[in-house]
């Protein structure tokens, strides 16, 4: 009981602190790196983040893209999770 009181006013108190200073939540939080920029790729930013080949795959599979140069630019969140977006392929 004791552990789990702690645990939610340490929470509340890094709530706290991290809506009032936004650069203590970047540090605290993270935020998110671009591994893909118009087809090329930061391998520095995979070896940071620690991210296999395997798993930037199968996010650009589920996003629809079969290579990464059909890639505008992809994101790892702080979550963690690939947000990929398309190049615009459409003429327009």
């Amino acid at each position: 009981m004791i552990s789990a009181t702690t645990l939610i006013i340490a929470n509340g108190f890094i709530s706290r602190l991290t809506y009032k200073s936004k650069t203590l939540e970047r540090i605290i939080e993270g935020r998110p790196e671009v591994l893909i920029h118009n087809g090329k790729l930061f391998t520095e930013v995979m070896k940071q983040e620690q991210l296999t080949h395997h798993e930037l795959n199968a996010a650009l599979r589920a996003a629809g893209c079969s290579c990464i140069e059909e890639v505008h630019y992809a994101f790892i969140e702080n979550t963690g999770q690939i947000t990929v977006h398309r190049k615009n392929t459409s003429g327009a």
